[in-house]
Parts: C-alpha cells; structure tokens; sequence
C-alpha cells in the first residue's frame, strides 16, 4: 500500500471555517490511517487547522505546516514541495479538504501539481449545502477561476492547458456518470 496524505486547505475565509477543515481533515485522515498531513493557508489559517487535527489525535511529527499560501495554486504548489522535502514526493493518494465552494477549483488545481496521485476532495462538513446548490455554486465560481489557473504569463488559454482542461473534464464526467450509474 502507498503513501496517503490528507491536506487541508484555506481560502481565506473565517476562523470557525479553518478549524471545521482542520478538524475534519484530522478525523478523515485518522480513519484512513494517512501517512502524512499538510495544513496549507496562509499564516492564520495553517496553525488554525493543524492545530484541530493535533485536537484530533493526529500526532505532531506527521503534520506538516505550509503557511505561504494565499491562492489555491500556490496552495498546490508549496504543499507539493513541503511534502517533497520531507519525503513524500509522490503520495498515491490525496485527500483535500477544503469548503464546498472551493472544492471543484482545489481538484482541478491538485490535478495539475499532483499528477501521478489519486486525488479526491472532501468538504468539511458532508452537509454543507443540498447537491443542486453545491453544483451551481461550484460552477459559479469555478469558471472564471478555471480560467485563472489554465491561462498562461500572458493571461491567455493556449491550445495546451485548453487540451489538458478538457482531459480533466472527461476523466471526472466519466468519474461523475458511473458513480450515478453504480447507485441504487
């Protein structure tokens, strides 16, 4: 069995929201016997949830800080290299988990700088909003980002990252399609 990492994730949002995925980062990677935990955010958030996942009975040495982030793709980049430098620079599984609006930009992101890695998104609370709503606000604040994250120094979608984005979409519709398929 590989290497499994749960991140958590910041976006800037409020204290009580940092610790709910600091919290449920920490309970999630407890039931999945994960080998190694990022906090990433910035350096507010980052101790907020490290500090819930050590309330949690994660233990210290496994947790990884990363507090330079102030965009989900440095996000993905700096967590990327802290688990590089400690070892672990190719996780076969992640886990992230972050609020339900920054979901769909964190997977396509992690997708990006964790290309070999079985990557998965959980919200802090399973319940956050009805499936609807959390599609329709996904896609509403997912476009414009999506855009943000594929354009290149110029700021323009070339053929390459349009070609990639499109890859993405296939492999989660496909994903998304058979999951529906396989319910009761």
């Amino acid at each position: 069995m590989g290497v499994t990492a749960v991140m958590s994730v910041g976006d800037a949002s409020s204290k009580p929201f940092c610790e709910r995925r600091g919290a449920r980062a920490g309970e999630i990677g407890r039931q999945m016997g994960a080998d190694v935990y990022v906090s990433s955010g910035t350096a507010n958030e980052a101790p907020r949830m490290s500090h819930e996942m050590l309330r949690r009975g994660v233990p210290g040495h496994r947790i990884l800080i990363e507090d330079e982030s102030d965009d989900t793709t440095a996000n993905m980049r700096n967590s990327r290299n802290r688990l590089e430098f400690s070892g672990y620079d190719k996780p076969d599984r992640l886990i992230v988990v972050t609020s339900w609006f920054h979901a769909l930009r964190v997977w396509v992101t992690a997708k990006l700088f964790f290309k070999d890695s079985e990557v998965s998104v959980r919200t802090a609370r399973d319940a956050d909003v009805p499936a609807l709503g959390r599609a329709v606000g996904e896609a509403l604040i997912f476009i414009p980002n999506v855009a943000i994250a594929f354009a290149d120094s110029r700021g323009e979608l070339n053929k390459e990252n349009a070609a990639k984005l499109k890859n993405l979409f296939k492999g989660a519709k496909a994903r998304s399609y058979g999951e529906q398929q396989a319910s009761p």
